[in-house]
């Protein structure tokens, strides 16, 4: 069936050569299973006219690989952004430009997933989609178009990857797909099960024409554990102005957030630490110059002040398990040759529950007192490395985390297709997703005591991340307690996520002509909506738990807890300030209220702590969540977490974009082959609109005070701005010979800016230093790009052929942060008085007041200068019949790209690998198949703004990583005779346990590992 249909589409070639040529190479041999998959794609790849790969089911519930972003990653320029902790793939990027960068349409339409990894990491909040919420089951086909198109959604400077998912018509008549699958991580050692189900069946009637129908579900559950190290960044200790003089030129690489405290902190246990630094750590002395030198023999400031150390050093474990579920119904009808209609839908859902524990080294702003710091190198004039040093004050913490993500998605896609005469064609279609997610994640942060802590940091092993060690055992629960308040390291967290993003569209396209010419002209109009808000009562839930439990609970804006905030005192009695700090209590929120405000007492104080914590094999402690949750009463603070928001809370992004285009389609015979063209432009208006969220006063409140406020409103204001882009593009494919094809595709391009920069002006300052802030920029213009693409392809067979591409991108508007210095006293000035916390107040204090203390703050921009990116693509897919074995072949692409701008060290575009190749060999034949596949990804820049500033840049690196899976599976029918077609696989992702790490500026700096294991699945699938 598949030889015949690939032997039809071949024979449609213009001229005879090309037909006899065609005709003669797809005859040879017959194919299926993921053979024919690959025929699929390569038969595809040759009938478009612009530059694509196409990836295909190899039959029905059955893609190449378990979700969509993996399959992708086989296409030649496409990388995988893949999962910390699992190392599933997420989300793909284009020719090394990032996620956000490439278009994702479902079905031909728009999609927007609101959504988050498999780990508790950063939301999907822009513009990149993930994918592995999408069980890869339910798809026919995942396409991916490099070069532009006129009749092509807009939005993609890098590409656009158009997923469609199955439909009856795909494969006349009855048939079925079941499949059952029990899954193993070496990490968690726990089994997992995934599955699938879906039929189909087409009718064919006198009256009412070809009508057919498909279901399908999808589902898994899988559990995972990984270990990792983790840094919250590579950052100095920034020297203050009284350790420094202005000869030293101090803080010139800046990237500050942890210092030494002002004066020497009593209690030190001196018999651990160097003689030297006895006599010279005197309580209360001031820990100026001279101190520091004195401390660190043959160091010098410089490099006390530039040397990079990891902030906040962390080992962590990641244990939970993963729920997802998709749905697919599609029906098809033709009721005539005319007129074929068709009404898709796809839902899909995922649910993750993660517990993390991660045990902190507290390297926080007015902690460490270093000592015997060595470094990589003796000039630090631009950076360099901390190898050894011994940290006095310096605690250990815990932050204990049990996450809940949920994510539901859901498509809706109607279409038809009319054809009223041989020339004309008219196809429209409306769509309409809504994607929603949420993430529930309260943590609870205990800290030992800093003074008697001394930790070894030990940095010298090549290519491995630092090491910790101390004189307090971090695995015994009673040397933790409430003791790190100040510094953001004790206390209780409680914050929830919600996002909702939904898409709107509808398409009309109008074609005229027949394949030696034609017209057409469409038009779009889709409505993009975003909005995402935050909600806490942390302060609440920490009153009761561990702030000395007053006997009224008060939600915001009213004081929640009073000073010193979450320390685990317990000392019940009155309240002796009751009426000057709760002056409105009996009135408003709190009307009724009679009784005497008073203390009762931490419910978990220092001396109960222990008895939550537990010691581990990981080798520190954990926390009895479950315990911990009842005893401090935590589900009464979850269910009233909607009283808890602030300004900025929220966001909300709206784009309606109109979208118009003409292209000509055609062919001509030259020089007696065959040359196609495509030309066309692409007209868009965008009307954009910018939402903020403000907490505002209940009206009632006007004539009440702290204690009976009732909660704040949330006000929503808007922008709205508009803007226009013109996009043309134009594409030639020529025959040189029948079967050899060159292409020429040059067009003008563009992405809209990520919704999370694009926020009305707001001024944040996040780290406990107080040092580094960022501001969001809602003048931010969509960034455009100039493509040139070239490429030539050799067709051996119907599978096999080798193909060269290259590629230039010209960017301008690209998206770019600079970092500006200033005081204090001067963003005060800019945006009003900056909310600090008690950590940053400290800060600002040791500095010598806001006027003196200094913040780095992170701006978005548009870089005006041209950024030119170039790269070579070269792709060899080849069934190996040749071979007196029959049924081996290969396919494998290597992609190469480099980046250039017209400024000087003008930061490049993260995300871009410099180099990628995959390479998957197999073995297809009589029921046995074997595939082992090898994926390659270059050290490859990852963030620009790491809050360093030296010349050239001081980036975040990934290394380089390769990965090899490994699949073996035999069809029971073909190999036994039994008595279905039945077919036993088992796969092995990972198989060379490869790890992921990351590093800033220099290799030694290695700031984040993750080893995520090997992954085992065993698969049974049945077709009917």
């Amino acid at each position: 069936m598949l030889g015949a249909l690939i032997s039809n589409a071949y024979a449609q070639s213009t001229s005879e050569s090309d037909k006899t040529a065609a005709k003669e190479n797809v005859d040879k041999v017959t194919v299926t299973g993921y053979r024919s998959s690959l025929a699929l794609s390569a038969h595809e790849k040759r009938e478009n006219i612009g530059l694509s790969d196409t990836v295909f089911s190899e039959d029905m519930g059955k893609f190449p690989d378990p979700n969509i972003a993996d399959a992708l990653s086989r296409v030649p320029g496409v990388t995988v952004t893949r999962a910390s902790i699992d190392g599933e793939g997420m989300n793909v990027s284009i020719r090394g430009m990032g996620p956000a960068f490439t278009r994702v349409l479902l079905n031909g339409a728009p999609m927007a997933s609101a959504s988050a990894g498999s780990w508790g990491g950063t939301i999907s909040a822009n513009r990149e989609v993930d994918m592995d919420f999408l069980p890869s089951e339910l798809f026919r086909s995942a396409t991916v178009y490099k070069s532009q198109q006129a009749s092509v959604i807009e939005g993609g400077i890098a590409g656009t990857v158009d997923m469609r998912s199955v439909r009856p018509f795909d494969k006349a008549g009855f048939r079925s797909a079941f499949t059952l699958s029990g899954n193993y991580r070496d990490k968690d050692k726990k089994p997992g099960t995934t599955g699938s189900a879906l039929i189909s069946n087409t009718w064919n009637t006198s009256r009412f024409g070809k009508f057919g129908i498909l279901g399908g579900v999808a589902w898994g559950m899988t559990k995972y554990r990984t270990d990792a190290f983790d840094t919250v960044d590579m950052r100095n200790l920034q020297l203050k102005s009284f350790q420094a003089n202005a000869s030293d030129k101090p803080n010139s690489t800046g990237g500050g957030s942890q210092s030494t405290p002002d004066k020497v902190p009593a209690g030190l246990p001196l018999n651990l630490l160097p003689d030297y630094a006895r006599s010279v750590l005197v309580p209360g002395a001031t820990i100026d110059r001279a101190m520091l030198l004195a401390l660190n023999p043959g160091a010098t400031i410089q490099q006390i002040d530039n040397g990079l150390m990891g902030r906040l050093g962390r080992h962590q474990v990641f244990e939970g398990k993963r729920r997802r579920a998709g749905e697919v119904i599609s029906v098809q009808w033709q009721p005539n040759e005319d007129w074929n209609l068709y009404f898709d839908t796809v839902f899909a859902q995922k649910r993750n529950e993660m517990e993390w524990q991660a045990m902190n080294v507290g390297t926080r702003a007015n902690t460490p007192i270093p000592i015997g710091m060595e470094f990589d190198r003796s000039d630090c004039t631009i950076g360099c490395v901390i190898t050894k040093a011994t940290l006095a004050n310096t605690f250990w913490g815990l932050e204990y985390r049990p996450d809940i993500d949920k994510t539901k998605f859901r498509s809706l896609n109607p279409g038809f297709e009319w054809r009223p005469s041989d020339k004309w064609t008219i196809d429209g279609a409306f769509n309409y997703t809504l994607s929603k997610f949420s993430r529930d994640m309260p943590q609870v942060k205990v800290a030992t005591m800093a003074a008697p802590s001394v930790i070894t940091y030990d940095n010298t092993t090549p290519g491995q991340p630092p090491t910790f060690t101390g004189n307090l055992n971090p695995n015994d629960p009673s040397n933790f307690g409430w003791y790190q308040a100040g510094q953001g390291m004790s206390g209780l967290v409680m914050d929830l996520y919600e996002r909702s993003n939904s898409t709107r569209g509808t398409r009309l396209n109008v074609k005229w002509g027949d394949d030696d010419f034609s017209i057409k002209v469409g038009g779009t109009y889709d409505d993009i909506e975003r909005r995402y808000r935050s909600y806490t009562v942390a302060d609440a839930w920490a009153n009761v738990t561990c702030g000395n439990n007053l006997n009224y609970t008060f939600f915001g804006p009213n004081t929640q807890i009073q000073n010193p905030g979450c320390d685990g005192r317990y000392a019940p009695g009155p309240m002796t300030n009751a009426a000057t700090a709760y002056p409105g209590y009996g009135t408003g929120s709190s009307a009724g209220q009679t009784t005497p405000l008073a203390y009762l007492g931490s419910l978990v104080p220092n001396g109960a702590l222990a008895n939550y914590l537990q010691p581990t094999d990981h080798g520190f402690i954990t926390l009895d969540w479950n315990k911990f949750a009842k005893d401090t009463n935590y589900q009464y603070f979850r269910d009233n977490i909607y009283k808890g928001f602030f300004s900025g809370s929220g966001g909300y992004i709206r784009e309606a974009v109109g979208g118009v285009y003409t292209e000509t389609n055609g062919r001509l015979n030259v020089y007696g082959r065959t040359l196609r063209f495509n030309a066309g432009v692409r007209y868009a208006r965008t009307r954009q609109t910018i939402g903020d969220l403000a907490a505002t006063a209940d009206p009632r409140n006007a004539t009440l005070q702290n204690g009976g406020l009732y909660p704040s409103v949330g006000t929503w204001s808007y922008e709205t701005v508009t803007y226009h882009n013109l996009l043309p593009s134009a594409t030639l494919a020529y025959n040189i010979t029948p079967n050899m094809i060159a292409r020429l595709a040059a067009s003008k391009s563009m992405t809209r800016a990520n919704p999370a920069d694009l926020r009305q002006t707001r001024l944040s300052i996040g780290d406990q230093g107080a040092r580094q802030g960022s501001i969001t920029n809602p003048d931010l213009k969509p960034f455009q790009a100039n493509n040139l693409d070239f490429g030539l392809e050799y067709y051996m067979s119907r599978d096999s052929y080798v193909a060269l591409g290259a590629f230039g991108k010209d960017i301008v508007d690209r998206p770019g942060t600079h970092i500006v210095q200033y005081s204090l006293a001067q963003l005060n000035q800019i945006y009003g008085t900056v909310g600090l916390t008690a950590a940053q107040q400290q800060s600002v204090d040791a500095s010598g007041g806001p006027d003196k203390h200094l913040v780095e703050i992170t701006e978005p921009y548009n870089i005006a200068t041209k950024l030119k990116i170039r790269g070579v693509e070269l792709t060899w897919q080849q069934a190996l019949d040749m071979l007196p074995v029959k049924g081996f072949g290969f396919t494998g692409n290597f992609t190469y790209t480099r980046q250039m701008d017209e400024t000087p060290n003008a930061p490049p575009v993260s995300g871009v690998p410099p180099r990628t190749n995959n390479l998957t060999v197999y073995y297809e034949r009589n029921g046995v198949n074997l595939r082992v596949t090898r994926q390659y990804q270059a050290s490859t820049v990852v963030n620009v703004n790491t809050g360093l500033t030296v010349p050239g840049g001081a980036y975040a690196y990934s290394t380089g990583r390769q990965q090899v899976d490994l699949s073996a599976g035999m069809n029971l029918q073909k190999v036994f005779g039994f008595g279905y077609n039945t077919d036993l696989t088992l796969s092995v992702w990972n198989v060379n346990n490869a790890i992921s790490q990351t590093y800033t500026q220099f290799n030694g700096a290695v700031f984040n590992q993750n080893i995520p294991g090997r992954s085992f699945t065993l698969s049974l699938r049945s077709t009917f």
